[in-house]
């Protein structure tokens, strides 16, 4: 190999290339034979100027948002349970927990079964209600004030929706108005309260 060879010639009672391991040279090749080189060892990771692939994230399901619709047997209402209704597909992220009728009694009836809400108030007319729910000129104002959610809708048409409205913002409850009479006609109430209690103002319409 090297100087194992040089000096010993063919005489080494042991093979030259392990001569050469114990001094750390590389063994000479036998005659005929060409050396072929090692290849080159690379760090491992990416090749320069390739992105490494990201390893696939797994996401925590998010808790349902728990919902209450105030004038839900109008356009905006009647929209919005659609839209939940997409939306929760196919995993559920919304909960509609309460819906409020000015006297569309059939129909809240129907959108209460569709969805399996549990709380209803109608404001007049047709009572043939379960017993459990709220009636009068102030059942979505109870109803807000009952039934623990955390969104509520306000697309009751004119001011009709005030009372109820402002005592889901004094609660801290995230409201997305679908009207501007609120704001219009109680801006000096609606405001200042929200930024006291926390609550989001999202417009919808």
């Amino acid at each position: 190999c090297c100087s194992c060879a040089d000096g010993f010639g063919s005489s080494l009672p042991w093979p030259i290339s392990l001569c050469c391991a114990a001094s750390g040279a590389p063994p000479a090749p036998a005659p005929g034979i060409v050396a072929v080189p090692r290849p080159v060892s690379r760090p491992s990771g990416p090749s320069p100027g390739k992105v490494p692939r990201r390893p696939a994230l797994h996401l925590a399901r998010m808790p349902e948002r728990r919902v209450i619709i105030l004038g839900s047997t109008g356009s905006i209402g009647t929209q919005t349970l659609d839209v939940i209704s997409r939306l929760n597909q196919p995993s559920p992220r919304f909960r509609v927990v309460g819906l409020a009728s000015g006297s569309n009694a059939p129909l809240l009836l129907e959108q209460a079964e569709r969805f399996g809400v549990p709380h209803l108030a109608l404001a007049s007319g047709d009572t043939s209600l379960p017993s459990h729910a709220l009636t009068g000129p102030d059942a979505a104002l109870r109803l807000v004030r009952r039934v623990e959610c955390d969104l509520v809708v306000a697309s009751m048409v004119g001011a009709a929706g005030l009372p109820a409205t402002l005592a889901a913002i004094e609660l801290g409850r995230d409201v997305a108005l679908a009207n501007k009479e609120t704001l219009v006609a109680a801006g000096e109430l609606v405001i200042p309260a929200a930024v006291r209690s926390g609550s989001r103002l999202l417009p919808i319409d």
